[in-house]
This record gives C-alpha cells, sequence and structure tokens, in this order.
C-alpha cells in the first residue's frame, strides 16, 4: 500500500532518461518495454503495464515517462481488438499474452513480482478484469473511464482481489454508453462498480471530474 501511495503521489518527479526493448507476445505481436538508460543492479523495478484504449496499441499512453522515475520499468503490450472474445474482457489469449510478457520481463531484470495496471476507456476495462481474474499478480490498479465494469454480468469481483488498493474515475459529462446494448452510461457504471467495490471493502480511490467527457484528466 505504501509503495501504491507513493507511486501515484510521486509520479510527476521525473528524472533521467528512458530506452526501449521490443519483446514478442505469443501471438507474435510486439511490445514496447521501457527502461531507465542504466539498469541499477542493486534496484528492484516496478513494472508498470499500460493497458492499450481501443485500437490495442499503447503508443499514445501518458504513462510512458513514468520510467524516468528510475525505478519502474512500463510494459505496453498490444492487443487485438477483434473477435468474440476482445481484449477487454481481462482473460483468455490477452491475459496469457501479458503474464507471458511478465515473465520475460523477470528472466531478463530484477523486478518486483507483482505488476501495477493503469488503462484508460478499452485499456481501463482491461486493467479491472485481468486483475479481478489474477490478483495474485497484481498490486495496484489505475482505471479510469471503462466502457462498462465488472458488475451485471460483465466481469467477476474476486474476493481475493479486495487487498489490492484501485484508482478509479470518470468525467461527470461521460454521460454515453460506450456501445449500444449497454446497460449503462460510463458515468453510471463507474458508480456501480465503485459501490460494489466499496461493498466488499476494497481498498480504493475514487474521483469524478467536473466538465470533463470521455478524455484523461
Amino acid at each position: 500500500m505504501r509503495f501504491f501511495i507513493c507511486l501515484l503521489t510521486g509520479l510527476m518527479t521525473l528524472v533521467g532518461q528512458a530506452r526501449e526493448e521490443i519483446l514478442k507476445d505469443k501471438q507474435g505481436m510486439d511490445c514496447r518495454l521501457l527502461l531507465p538508460s542504466r539498469i541499477n543492479p542493486n534496484t528492484t523495478y516496478q513494472i508498470i503495464v499500460g493497458a492499450p484504449g481501443l485500437g490495442g496499441n499503447s503508443k499514445g499512453l501518458a504513462i510512458n515517462d513514468w520510467v524516468k522515475r528510475g525505478d519502474l520499468m512500463v510494459l505496453l503490450p498490444q492487443f487485438e481488438t477483434r473477435g468474440a472474445r476482445p481484449f477487454q474482457n481481462g482473460d483468455g489469449i490477452h491475459a496469457e499474452k501479458l503474464i507471458d510478457l511478465f515473465t520475460q520481463v523477470q528472466s531478463r531484470y530484477r523486478v518486483r513480482d507483482k505488476l501495477f495496471i493503469h488503462g484508460f476507456s478499452a485499456g481501463a476495462q482491461f486493467a479491472h478484469r485481468f486483475t479481478m481474474y489474477h490478483p495474485e499478480l497484481v498490486c495496484g490498479v489505475s482505471a479510469h473511464s471503462a466502457g462498462s465494469w465488472a458488475t451485471d454480468g460483465f466481469g467477476i469481483i474476486s474476493p481475493q482481489a479486495n487487498t489490492i488498493p484501485f484508482a478509479i474515475s470518470c468525467g461527470e459529462q461521460d454521460t454515453h454508453k460506450a456501445f449500444p446494448s449497454a446497460k449503462f452510461t460510463r458515468l453510471q457504471w463507474f458508480h456501480r462498480f465503485r459501490e460494489e467495490i466499496d461493498r466488499q471493502d476494497f481498498p480504493y480511490l475514487a474521483k469524478t471530474w467536473p466538465d470533463s467527457g470521455h478524455a484523461m484528466t
């Protein structure tokens, strides 16, 4: 918990430079791994996963510069968004890919044994659902403006995940449905998820943003 709080409050203090490696995932897609320019053999690095938005590409995520803190590595996978089980579900081949990528990084570098996952919109869907399916691999979640949340038959809320801190948010003007058959608007669904994890005693931070629509804040 202390690491999670320090991460959220200290991300703007950026130092140093970053370099990039390309990993291949189980589907042959490129995954970017952003690292500090110099690796300290005495540092155990925290892996931050940037779950991509719709389209499955992480290049535009605002977390790319977080690596400049010096004690983090940023893992930016790509995902397939088509088919009956898109990556937003947080399971199947998409979950397997992320676990395999994490294993690859563990084989190369000294890293902590759990992931911190960040996502906006479609990425937020993957981030919180993957966590519910694999709580043993996650130390914290940052999920914002998801088109749907793991309530009302759209996933599970695992009791095993209720020690993991969640930071969740949504714009107060994000009042449209993400897809035609959605049961709720993004803002309504955010509140339903918040109420459910509150009822189940999850540690969480929740925020709505005035005058903000479907945009990262």
